[in-house]
């Protein structure tokens, strides 16, 4: 994968986390911040007609998004190239992009 595409991959999946931000607050405001069930958000993998969801709890999701280049996806979404598996949960996994798209990423968090 050259450059121009790992960059056009990293800004897909940064563009599904933006989504699942709001889908996040919008959650918050409706059961409110401190509630720890279950919520669905947006595989956030490269695939580019993906439109699974992924069911993850509160506490799970805040802690992939501290580190900026992390991403949920589900299980087998992921781009070795460009990506390692940090985590297993099951239907989901946490992928932590490298090289240019780990770059990307921070710059978009």
């Amino acid at each position: 994968m050259d450059v121009d595409q790992q960059r056009r991959v990293a800004r897909n999946e940064v563009r599904f986390r933006e989504l699942n931000e709001m889908m996040k607050e919008a959650v918050d405001g409706i059961r409110g911040a401190d509630d720890d069930r279950s919520f669905e958000i947006l595989c956030e993998c490269a695939l580019e007609d993906c439109m699974e969801m992924v069911e993850v709890l509160p506490g799970q999701y805040e802690a992939v998004r501290a580190t900026p280049t992390r991403f949920i996806v589900m299980a087998q979404h992921i781009q070795p190239e460009v990506e390692r598996v940090v985590e297993e949960h099951g239907k989901y996994w946490v992928v932590e992009k490298n090289g240019v798209g780990a770059d990307v990423a921070r710059q978009r968090s």
